[in-house]
């Protein structure tokens, strides 16, 4: 048997390369799980800062509307002072139900009259209660009695109208709004 000599120095080589191999892999590993938690933690920072930034844009378009309605308030402050004072109070829609009466009578229709139901809006602003209204006469008096309501204030406001004929006569159904401070 020829003497086999063992060299330590290359067992010990291939040992370290070993080592090295093993440490660089894990340190591999190790340097790409830490770049994959950063570039999830940025890719969640980015939505969050997308996300924000609608917000601000959101809330940007939101101060400006209310900046303009502020404006437009301001305009139409003098507006709605004088409408106050063309619009009755809610005890003055009576005397624009007697017009619509005197305009009936004169016109020689007969009316029947009632109220609906009241609109109350908040903070000021224009309100309403509906009317029906039925007349009863010959068709040539209800285009009299049209064209004479023409003449009534505008804060009173009809709606559906319906002619039909009712026994040789003609009935006129209304439902209408009578607006009001």
């Amino acid at each position: 048997m020829p003497n086999q000599e063992f060299n330590f120095s290359s067992f010990s080589f291939k040992a370290d390369i070993k080592k090295q191999i093993i440490f660089g892999s894990l340190l591999v590993v190790f340097l790409l799980g830490i770049n994959l938690f950063f570039y999830l933690k940025i890719k969640s920072a980015n939505q969050e800062l997308i996300r924000l930034r609608q917000e601000v844009v959101k809330t940007q378009q939101l101060f400006a509307n209310f900046s303009a309605l502020k404006i437009q308030q301001k305009e139409a402050e003098p507006i709605l002072a004088i409408l106050e004072k063309v619009l009755p109070a809610k005890q003055g829609v009576l005397k624009s139900v007697v017009k619509i009466q005197e305009v009936a009578q004169k016109n020689s229709l007969q009316q029947s009259f009632s109220f609906g139901q009241e609109y109350r809006p908040e903070s000021g602003a224009v309100g309403n209660i509906g009317f029906n209204l039925v007349l009863n006469g010959p068709i040539s008096s209800f285009a009299k009695y049209l064209k004479d309501l023409e003449a009534l204030p505008p804060f009173i406001q009809f709606g559906y109208i319906e002619i039909a004929r009712k026994d040789g006569s003609y009935q006129f159904n209304s439902t209408g709004k009578i607006y009001m401070r």
